[in-house]
């Protein structure tokens, strides 16, 4: 790549991400927020960043395929405790980077808090660097503010690494989708935890993976709309077409089978009727199995 971005990425002896003079601390899935524990990490250098050592490779592998790759205008869903904003910040240097979260701003710590500020006011970051506390990814008309109001309408790279829930994923992509430029990225993160061990407690959650299916025939119905789909083991990159989108995209509305709704239907209810015959048959070949051996026995 002749413009890396991830080159001047180091992982060091102590297990943290560095970045010239910053420093990124992994956050263990599973565990509560971390927070920079000794107090020559409160100084705005040090980070704490949501993201294992192998999806971050996932990225130093996907990025060199996109030499000519320069987002300018870049949201990002789920804050956690800052760690990612910073990361994209000093990468790429958007002109405006947008993060939104869920939570307070106060509970992701107070050496966490202190860090951020710290690096937004000593680096000038105030216009380039905007996060959105208290907002709900699932809040379409606000997320369309912000991207209106902070980008001018337009976003070059959408990173989804918030609630993991379908329903609330889906709504930000149908919500944001529209706004990304032709040959701009669409990421969603950690799409396949309903296959993975370690989730059992989210039995119940709808899982995300039928989601990446339907943009996967997305791609394959509008390629106006989705112009190509990489699928990993834990993220997918989805570029955007050229087809015009508005307020009223929907996944659904631009997937055409050929099989038809009614035909669809009559498949369905057919399938009790199928079963039924398939089981009279089964009793029939028994007992037709049966007769020549009763008959032998006989004589």
């Amino acid at each position: 790549m002749e413009r890396s971005l991830v080159s001047p990425l180091v992982w060091g002896d102590d297990g943290c991400l560095h970045l010239g003079d910053l420093r990124f601390r992994i956050q263990p899935f599973g565990l509560g927020p971390i927070t920079p524990d000794q107090a020559e990490c409160v100084d705005g250098r040090t980070f704490v960043l949501y993201r294992d050592r192998w999806t971050l490779e996932q990225y130093a592998a996907f990025l060199p395929r996109l030499p000519a790759f320069d987002p300018k205008r870049i949201f990002e869903i789920g804050i956690w405790a800052g760690g990612s904003a910073v990361l994209l910040s000093e990468l790429f240097r958007p002109a405006k980077l947008v993060a939104i979260d869920l939570k307070r701003m106060d509970q992701i710590g107070p050496a966490n808090v202190r860090n951020l500020e710290y690096y937004i006011t000593a680096r000038e970051m105030g216009d380039r660097l905007k996060l959105f506390w208290e907002t709900d990814q699932g809040d379409v008309k606000r997320l369309r503010d912000i991207v209106r109001r902070e980008c001018g309408g337009v976003l070059d790279l959408v990173i989804d690494d918030g609630s993991h829930v379908y329903r609330l994923t889906k709504q930000s992509f149908e919500a944001l989708f529209p706004f990304v430029h032709l040959g701009g990225w669409y990421v969603v993160e950690d799409w396949s935890w309903d296959l993975q061990p370690g989730f059992e407690s989210w039995v119940h959650t709808p899982p995300l993976s039928p989601l990446i299916t339907s943009i996967v025939e997305l791609a394959g119905s509008a390629p106006g709309v989705v112009k190509s789909v990489l699928v990993s083991h834990g993220l997918t990159f989805i570029q955007r077409g050229e087809a015009p989108l508005d307020e009223t995209f929907q996944i659904e509305r631009h997937i055409h089978h050929h099989r038809t709704r009614s035909a669809s239907v009559r498949h369905v209810l057919s399938y009790p009727r199928r079963l039924l015959s398939r089981f009279r048959s089964g009793i029939r070949a028994f007992y037709a199995s049966r007769i020549p051996r009763a008959r032998g026995r006989e004589q």
